[in-house]
């Protein structure tokens, strides 16, 4: 019974999702206040879920998107820091973290040789290995 209704709500639940996280996107589709209440009333409004200003609900509840700029990339907190930033925006679209990578972290490329290493590890021996040594 319980799943049942479960099941019921499952669609509704998820069209508030996406209704709500389509308004808390509207004024940063627009300029000003004005703007966007003449383009509700008119209907034309078009937010799109893959454009860089896109943002998710979990996105709205920290909007910060800059690494603190007292931290040098020299410095040991640095991937700490970037890291944290990473895990916050992985639950936006890629063309907002493409955006963010470049334009405010001003990041390139990053690569780690220890995490491919055990991947390849990982594929060639699923079941057998259980931990990594470095």
């Amino acid at each position: 019974m319980l799943q049942m209704i479960l099941l019921w709500i499952a669609k509704r639940m998820r069209n508030f999702g996406l209704v709500f996280e389509w308004f808390l996107n509207l004024p940063s589709s627009k300029r000003n206040w004005l703007e966007l209440s003449l383009d509700l009333l008119t209907g034309d409004i078009k937010k799109e879920k893959d454009s860089a200003s896109f943002i998710s609900t979990v996105g709205h509840t920290d909007k910060r998107v800059k690494l603190d700029s007292s931290i040098s990339r020299l410095d040991v907190r640095y991937r700490r820091a970037l890291s944290a930033m990473a895990a916050k925006i992985a639950y936006e679209n890629q063309a907002f973290i493409e955006t963010t990578v470049k334009n405010h972290w001003k990041v390139k490329y990053m690569y780690d040789v220890r995490a491919e290493k055990q991947y390849k590890l990982m594929s060639l021996y699923p079941v057998e290995i259980h931990k990594f040594e470095h």
